[in-house]
């Protein structure tokens, strides 16, 4: 299992870690932190946050597609797609561009 496979769960499942890559739960979020650290070439937190909060809005974004591929959402289905778009126009409302240069 790569770094980036290990990241992006981590990313995608705080606190559900050990379960999934067999390691701690701290070491985990060390590995993910410091593949962000060599993937961006930066250590500048509020560059990261700024990174981590424009991929955020991609990833919501593709949650959305996923939900609506199945077809109908269900109300469950329907509530993730909301918090989905509130989360969107939240982060687009405080960003002009997905660029991370």
């Amino acid at each position: 299992m790569d770094s980036e496979t290990i990241s992006r769960h981590v990313a995608r499942n705080p606190g559900k870690e050990e379960g999934y890559v067999k390691i701690m739960a701290g070491l985990a979020r060390e590995i993910h932190e410091i593949s962000d650290l060599y993937y961006f070439r930066t250590d500048d937190e509020e560059k990261l946050a700024e990174i981590k909060e424009k991929a955020s809005i991609i990833g919501y974004a593709r949650l959305i597609r996923k939900l609506r591929k199945k077809g109908m959402p269900t109300e469950k289905d329907g509530e993730k797609i909301k918090h989905c778009m509130d989360k969107i126009k939240e982060l687009t409302g405080k960003w002009n561009t997905l660029d991370v240069s």
